[in-house]
């Protein structure tokens, strides 16, 4: 099966990986927010901070990039 990709602001992602890393995000972060107090907004602004940085650690080390990099040896048209 091949993958289908996106090019999305300047980058080349997999349709795959970006609705997963979208889910996870906005489910740790949402975790994070519903676990504090509902009285206390300063907590619950922090636990959700938590979860949407723990949500972009996990995605980084889970998604491997998608570009194809090409070195190209021009010669010294200068001299």
């Amino acid at each position: 099966m091949k993958t289908k990709l996106l090019y999305i602001w300047q980058d080349v992602v997999g349709l795959k990986d970006l609705l997963t890393s979208i889910f996870l995000s906005v489910t740790l972060t949402m975790v994070g927010f519903f676990l504090a107090p509902s009285n206390n907004q300063t907590l619950q602004l922090l636990l959700g901070l938590v979860g949407a940085l723990l949500a972009f650690f996990i995605n980084a080390k889970r998604i491997q990039p998608k570009r194809i990099i090409q070195k190209e040896v021009r010669g010294d048209s200068d001299k």
